[in-house]
């Protein structure tokens, strides 16, 4: 009997996912245990960078091998990345302090998920605000470019699936800058540049907006279009890789798994909910497209201002912790 291909590559895929789902909180925590607090930024952004150029290169790799010998070369070299990275990881050696296992899975993840909201409620409000920022700004931001650089490109102003790989690459190649960018700023990316950095992305969507105006020819609304997602993942970059530093920097290493989990989780789980309610008003608003990425670079516009004492606050408390582990 042949399984059926649908369900089978749907069930594999989530099993993916749900595998980069606990791998990248534990990159992230482990960067404080393998690096000192004045290399977080730069770690961070090499992490970033790497992701980033994965995601660039493996498109156009797959791409290269189905087009030449088909699906299997590339399940195959995957399969081989996979085992040929997790042996190499067999290797790491990362210091932490194992705790035996006293409970099933179910109740120690339970428990760890408390623990993490009970340090960041009580001890590091701050964290539970910038939280809640990165998913409205998840929300509101990042899912109107997800959803809306596809419906631009193509269905508004008719450009080609190459058109659409272009603008899509200039995203991927904006993280990459953006990783550069924060590893040559290093120490000098300060929390309270945040608000500006937010402001820049959300500016950058308005102007996405003012691409897709009658008045605006489709040849060049598609060229500010493409210059402004390079633009805005760019800033985004740099952004994610400030804000990931000064979380790291100030959590206990115990904890640091536990709490850039929940944070990313938090975060990442505003997108999907995002991406449904853009996809209603994009079809909804389909000849007054322009409003929508007005609209919601607008409102992130409003989110950046209303965020600023929650970075300042954040910083103060950074530079705190650095001031302490000086003293020691």
């Amino acid at each position: 009997e042949v399984l059926p291909l649908v369900p089978l590559l749907i069930g594999v895929l989530m099993l993916l996912y749900g595998i980069s789902g606990a791998y990248q909180p534990s990159v992230q925590a482990s960067l404080p245990l393998l690096v000192p607090e004045e290399g977080l930024v730069q770690a961070n952004a090499l992490v970033n960078m790497v992701s980033t150029l994965a995601g660039l290169l493996g498109p156009v790799v797959g791409g290269v091998l189905f087009g030449a010998f088909g699906v299997y070369p590339i399940v195959l070299v995957s399969a081989l990345c996979f085992f040929a990275s997790a042996v190499m990881e067999c290797f790491l050696r990362i210091p932490h302090n194992g705790r035996p296992r006293t409970d099933s899975p179910l109740r120690t993840v339970k428990g760890d998920l408390a623990e993490s909201w009970r340090f960041m409620g009580r001890e590091k409000p701050n964290f539970l605000r910038v939280t809640l920022l990165l998913a409205l700004f998840n929300l509101v931001l990042s899912a109107a470019i997800i959803v809306g650089i596809p419906i631009m490109v193509v269905q508004l102003l008719h450009g080609s699936d190459t058109q659409l790989g272009l603008t899509q690459g200039a995203l991927g190649l904006g993280g990459l800058m953006g990783g550069l960018l924060a590893s040559g700023l290093g120490a000098r990316l300060r929390l309270h540049h945040s608000p500006l950095l937010l402001l820049l992305a959300s500016g950058g969507v308005v102007l996405m907006g003012v691409a897709l105006l009658p008045l605006v020819s489709p040849i060049v609304g598609y060229g500010l279009i493409t210059v402004l997602s390079f633009l805005v993942m760019g800033v985004s970059t740099l952004f994610t890789v400030t804000i990931l530093a000064a979380m790291q920097g100030q959590t206990p290493p115990d904890l640091l798994g536990k709490v850039m989990a929940t944070v990313l989780a938090t975060a990442n789980c505003a997108q999907p909910l995002g991406q449904a309610v853009y996809g209603l008003l994009f079809e909804g608003l389909a000849d007054h497209a322009w409003a929508v990425m007005l609209g919601a670079g607008l409102l992130a516009a409003c989110l950046a201002l209303r965020a600023r004492p929650v970075f300042w606050a954040l910083e103060k408390e950074t530079d705190r912790s650095a001031g302490d582990a000086t003293v020691r």
